[in-house]
């Protein structure tokens, strides 16, 4: 059941949430989503039971994509020119979550989504609610990158919490020893992640980069 209360904001956490289920379908259908995916049988999720509503497609979702911006942020700051990089950011050619959101499965997920808001709930005509939806869809677009983006920044924020070694390790291709992995989502806490910490894979690491081995400063009684 999906609980609607009007406000003015185009877009609510739970409705992003939604969207985010639709989009997890349409990737996995593949070439033919359109055909494929029957919105009738996704789930919605509730604003008032979230935990409860919510499938565990979406937080694969939005393990994925926190994976990804992970991937890059790294990728971006291993470059040695603390000029280039301050530049680059500074130009916003640096937009990680454009390309997720210009993504034409991800568009149509929000259009298809405020299509059946305005059509079901608001119990506007079909060719009402189409025109609605492409009224609002750069709004809807706008408040997906924020909520995705806001979600992630505080999720980052918690890998810096994490041991410099265990930073160093995140999504490292193969040789990752830090996995998060998205869990859940709560308005007080934003998302919940879990760090998946293999302990063979760092001792490899290690032993790739002995420097990391001596952070401590301190003699192991092993020596």
């Amino acid at each position: 059941m999906v609980v609607w209360k009007d406000d003015k904001r185009v877009l609510r956490a739970h409705e992003c949430l939604t969207i985010l289920a639709m989009y997890r379908a349409y990737k996995r259908a593949g070439d033919n989503y359109r055909e494929s995916v029957d919105l009738n049988k996704l789930p919605y999720i509730s604003r008032a039971d979230i935990i409860g509503t919510t499938p565990n497609a979406v937080w694969e979702e939005m393990t994925e994509i926190y994976r990804n911006l992970i991937r890059d942020i790294n990728s971006l700051f291993k470059v040695d020119d603390t000029d280039g990089i301050r530049e680059h950011l500074e130009s916003g050619n640096y937009n990680p979550l454009e390309k997720l959101i210009s993504d034409p499965m991800m568009v149509d997920a929000i259009g298809n989504f405020l299509f059946r808001k305005y059509n079901i709930v608001k119990r506007m005509s079909e060719d009402e609610a189409i025109e609605q939806a492409r009224d609002n869809i750069s709004k809807a677009k706008m408040t997906m990158r924020s909520f995705i983006g806001t979600t992630m920044s505080d999720a980052v924020k918690r890998i810096e919490q994490a041991s410099i070694e265990a930073h160093l390790d995140v999504e490292r291709g193969d040789l990752a020893a830090l996995r998060p992995r998205v869990i859940g989502f709560d308005y007080f806490q934003g998302l919940n992640v879990q760090f998946d910490l293999d302990g063979k894979v760092m001792m490899l690491n290690d032993e790739t980069n002995p420097v990391r081995g001596d952070a401590s400063g301190q003699e192991s009684m092993y020596v």
